[in-house]
């Protein structure tokens, strides 16, 4: 059994990708190329104890002492946790092509989500990016992409509901917009809000999973202390 799945705060990252491209868009592209692209284009960042940075995004991101930073292995864990829940097809040839778009750059868990703290309030931050070159035509805004991440969430088994999108924010210093849902997980009501900026041809994300506002609090003040700028 995936250590992950036992958690009920696993958060269905890899179902936020938009995938509006047309077929004839995506003919010109393979998983393999778009991997290259963003790998040399932003790359993965750098992790230096509890402090995440990537040069891209003159992103910096410092995880309070005591939390769990997931690895490499554990992010792709849950990356594959996620594609439970989906109703769609993540495996076709343009799905894959839109997956290798995506970088999850950093996955920040209160505690570590392993059998040992099962039931534990294990609230999370987590934050990647997508590139979005080819949908630039319609992802204008962080508005509008969190419009279309809204659709693909409401395209899994989890029951979603979402309030007003809004604007007014910021990540680090990258104006941002803010979208809140509701989502229940194994029968218990979990909140999650979303925060999106559009940097040059990537949208940029990061998203709190928690459920008490004690926890809410806690998430806010490390999202206000990250730095980001373009």
């Amino acid at each position: 059994m995936r250590t992950l799945s036992r958690s009920r705060l696993v958060l269905p990252t890899i179902l936020c990708l938009v995938f509006v491209c047309s077929c004839e868009r995506f003919k010109k592209v393979t998983p393999e190329s778009e991997k290259k692209r963003v790998e040399k284009e932003i790359g993965y960042g750098k992790l230096d104890g509890n402090v995440y940075t990537n040069a891209y995004f003159n992103l910096k991101v410092s995880v309070p002492e005591g939390w769990h930073i997931s690895s490499k292995a554990e992010k792709k864990e849950l990356e594959e946790v996620s594609k439970d829940y989906s109703t769609r097809n993540l495996d076709t040839p343009q799905m894959k092509v839109a997956r290798a778009r995506v970088v999850n750059m950093l996955s920040a868990f209160r505690f570590k989500p392993d059998v040992e703290n099962l039931g534990k309030p294990n609230y999370n931050l987590t934050m990647f990016a997508e590139n979005i070159r080819l949908q630039r035509f319609i992802i204008k805004t962080g508005e509008h992409y969190l419009k279309a991440m809204k659709q693909q969430l409401n395209a899994t088994t989890l029951k979603y509901s979402f309030q007003k999108i809004q604007s007014g924010f910021k990540i680090g210093s990258i104006p941002a917009y803010r979208m809140k849902a509701q989502m229940s997980v194994n029968g218990v009501d979990v909140d999650q809000i979303f925060y999106c900026a559009i940097a040059k041809d990537y949208a940029l994300v990061a998203s709190f999973t928690y459920t008490k506002p004690e926890q809410l609090k806690e998430l806010e003040a490390l999202f206000n202390s990250i730095e980001a700028s373009y």
